[in-house]
């Protein structure tokens, strides 16, 4: 957030906030609003205090999608699973866990070409398997070893960490 006590009404300062503010997965609404500050204290003759309330609806924490496909692509049947599950704050500071496990069995028919013409051999109904999963982790700042104030506010930077493991058995 970069409107602070004691600072001067800045509109780029609410702008950039507005930007982090909704750029991250769990604020589901963002609101900044300003009021003249009941404390009547002025800072000289011009300038007047205000009050800087900002509200924030959260979004769901965790949510899990279960889906299934069925496919035929030239008389190859096929069907796959697949879990999504996604954590919106997994370590209590708004990074966005992403969990998706897959599972697929599919027929996959050769062809082969002899002398005497072609002959299609499916080696069983479903012949082919392939498994695995997606886990990442998504930060919403820049993890740096050293301070980047300016670029962070002009551009929101964020870091992913991802790592995937996919098995495919077929025949042949």
């Amino acid at each position: 957030i970069y409107v602070k006590p004691e600072n001067l009404y800045n509109s780029v300062d609410i702008r950039s906030s507005y930007k982090y503010l909704a750029s991250l997965r769990i604020i589901q609404i963002a609101n900044i609003t300003f009021k003249e500050s009941e404390n009547k204290l002025t800072l000289d003759d011009s300038l007047e205090n205000l009050d800087c309330e900002i509200r924030l609806t959260q979004d769901r924490l965790m949510s899990n999608t279960l889906s299934g496909e069925i496919t035929n692509s030239v008389g190859n049947l096929g069907i796959s699973l697949s879990n999504n599950f996604e954590h919106l704050n997994i370590f209590r500071n708004t990074e966005v866990l992403n969990l998706k496990v897959n599972f697929a069995k599919k027929r996959i028919t050769q062809s082969e070409t002899y002398e005497i013409g072609d002959v299609q051999d499916t080696l069983g109904f479903f012949n082919s398997t392939e498994y695995g999963f997606d886990l990442g982790v998504n930060f919403p700042r820049l993890l740096a070893p050293f301070a980047l104030k300016k670029f962070i506010k002009r551009s929101n930077p964020k870091t992913s960490l991802n790592i995937k493991y996919n098995f495919l058995e077929e025949p042949g």
